[in-house]
Parts: structure tokens; C-alpha cells; sequence
């Protein structure tokens, strides 16, 4: 079984190397496709330039603000394009921060390998867009603390299905319609980073999409759900204080 993983980032020092190193044991460097998003950090660029000797594909073609805003129609057409040679069963498109796994009913989540490809199996010729609605979001400050949340939603793909995809792989179409099929995959979410972090790398993602950082502004943004409106939360704290104690 052949499967392809698509993720589009920018200077996401903490997250990439994990990323790297978790999709690799799981299906193999050279199936990993990395779309560079302009990145300027020297460790950053140290661990692309690393992972492409290891046989990772990583595309610096796509740098501009306007190039992330159509992440999800970049992915799509990579995913086609592959789709032509037909070497895949699978593509998951994911963010950095997304770690699949498997959680079947009565059981704790699973990150292994072995139960990771059993569950794949189940798919391998689904028509259907492929669904993953269960999480569990990591707390930012206390290693090994997530919670489980239905929230945010995943969408992958079995082989010569994939139609399009929206910019945060949520409501992927299958070119053989039918809606979405369920699955056990689960995702461990390092969605929510440190303070200082957080608050550093959610103006750079919604730079472009709010005319500048006001409260005003930004609860606007929020409430008429602009893109990235989920990020606001995060600027909307005033101090750590109050971020950290969000996270019951």
C-alpha cells in the first residue's frame, strides 16, 4: 500500500521536523510532498533543505500570501497529477500541526503503524470522499494534556477520487460524488502553541486577511467567519494568563 502526504507551511519551527520524521516512518520519505509557503527562519530552511536529501519532495515554488489562500487547489492538482501515474492508493492532505492515527470504538487512540495501515485497508476502494471527525487538541503549556473535540474536520482521499479541495482540506469533493464516508482515523491537533508563539504566528497567518490587528477589527473578522476567523481567538487574549486558563 502506497500513500501520499501533502502539507503546505510557513516557518513552522517547532512542528516540521516531527512532521517529517512521524510521515516518514509511517509511509516513507519520498511519499511526502512539502509545499515551502516562503519561509525566512534559518532552522526551518536547514530542516527543508535536510528532509529534501532525505528524499523528500519539497516545492519552493509557491511563496506568495496568495499562494496559501489557494493551498487547497495547489494540493488538488498535485494529488491529479500523481493520480495520472497511478502509484497511489491514498493522499491525506494535512496541516503541519496533524498527526493521524486510529481510534476504533471502545479503544484508546492508536499510533502505530501496523494499525494505522489495517485501518487504510478497510478503504482501499472507496469512491467516496474519505472523513475524519474526531481530534484531540494538545495543551499548549503541559506535554501530553490533549482533549478530544468533534470541531474541526479532515477529508482524505482513495486513489482517482479526488475532485477539489478547500483551503483547510475540510470539505473535499470526490469526482464520483456521494458525500463523505466515516472512518476510525483520529488526528492528534498541536494546533495551540505557547503564548509568545502563538501570537507571533497568528498575525503572520492572518496578515492579508484583516486590514490590521485592532480588537475591533479583529471580532469582526470572527463574527463574519473571514477566512482564518478561527484564528482570532488567539489575539483576543490579553496576557498568557488568560490564554493559558482558556485550556480546561
Amino acid at each position: 500500500m502506497k500513500v501520499a502526504c501533502l502539507m503546505m507551511q510557513k516557518n513552522e519551527a517547532q512542528l516540521l521536523a516531527p512532521w517529517i520524521q512521524y510521515y516518514s516512518r509511517l509511509f516513507g520519505a519520498d511519499n511526502l510532498y512539502i509545499y515551502d509557503n516562503g519561509s525566512t527562519m534559518p532552522g526551518v530552511l536547514h530542516i527543508l533543505d535536510q528532509a529534501e536529501e532525505a528524499g523528500v519532495n519539497v516545492n519552493r515554488a509557491h511563496s506568495e500570501k496568495s499562494d496559501f489562500e489557494n493551498k487547497g487547489g495547489i494540493i488538488a492538482r498535485r494529488i491529479k497529477e500523481l493520480d495520472e501515474k497511478d502509484d497511489y492508493d491514498f493522499f491525506f492532505p494535512l496541516d503541519c500541526d496533524e498527526f493521524i492515527g486510529v481510534e476504533r470504538e471502545g479503544e484508546s487512540p492508536s499510533f502505530r503503524k501496523a494499525d494505522i495501515l489495517e485501518e487504510l485497508a478497510q478503504y482501499k476502494d472507496a469512491k467516496r470522499v474519505l472523513f475524519i471527525g474526531k481530534g484531540y487538541d494538545n495543551h499548549p503549556a503541559m506535554t501530553g494534556m490533549f482533549r478530544p473535540t468533534t470541531e474541526v474536520r479532515k477529508t482524505f482521499f482513495a486513489r482517482q477520487t479526488c475532485e477539489s479541495l478547500d483551503i483547510g482540506f475540510h470539505d473535499g469533493k470526490s469526482k464520483h460524488g456521494g458525500g463523505k464516508r466515516a472512518t476510525n482515523f483520529v488526528y492528534a491537533h498541536y494546533h495551540w502553541k505557547p503564548f509568545e508563539y502563538a501570537q507571533r504566528h497568528t498575525r503572520e497567518k492572518l496578515g492579508g486577511r484583516v486590514p490590521n490587528f485592532d480588537r475591533d477589527t479583529l471580532i469582526a473578522h470572527r463574527d463574519k467567519r473571514g477566512a482564518g476567523h478561527h484564528l482570532v481567538k488567539v489575539l483576543l487574549h490579553p496576557d498568557a494568563a488568560s490564554y493559558y486558563a482558556a485550556f480546561k
